[in-house]
């Protein structure tokens, strides 16, 4: 069963109306910039929330920001640079004793966003291993790439005009 999620799987606040499917800026925090990237992370962490249940799984990287400390720390505990935003593990049965799991990898852009040479190289491995990768710009572009995926999705979105 799937259900027809509003506003792009984001929460009501966000009209369905509006030309850009993001939460609204933090323009409320003084000093803090506007980070459309972040915005959408945010948007796709709540879609997944209603698409996605077990046995199929997913946790978010959010890695950047902090500051050249915060870096140091994640990287002295290991944190490798380029790996992706987000990442999908869903267990197929494709009968009685034939199983395997997948791992999706998604790299969220906003805007005219690209990817750094080392995400470029971690896509190259996770395909190189056959593992699933895609760049995502959109809430859309994510369910896109579920489905194509053969993931099960428990909620849709509609596209953006």
């Amino acid at each position: 069963m799937s259900r027809k999620v509003p506003a792009m799987g984001l929460p009501e606040r966000v009209s369905a109306s509006t030309s850009n499917p993001l939460p609204p800026p933090a323009s409320h925090m003084k000093g803090k910039r506007d980070n459309p990237e972040q915005r959408l992370q945010i948007a796709v962490a709540e879609y997944l929330r209603l698409a996605l249940k077990p046995p199929t799984i997913w946790t978010a990287f959010p890695a950047g920001g902090g500051g050249k400390v915060r870096g140091a720390f994640l990287k002295a505990m290991g944190l490798q640079a380029g790996w992706p935003d987000i990442l999908v593990v869903h267990k197929f049965t494709l009968g009685d004793f034939d199983e395997f799991t997948l791992l999706l990898g998604v790299e969220l852009k906003a805007g005219k966003g690209s990817q750094s040479p080392a995400q470029k190289a971690v896509m190259d491995s996770f395909r190189a291993l056959d593992m699933g990768y895609e760049v995502c710009r959109s809430v859309w572009d994510v369910q896109l790439a579920l489905a194509h995926a053969g993931i099960p999705l428990y909620a849709t979105v509609a596209r953006a005009a």
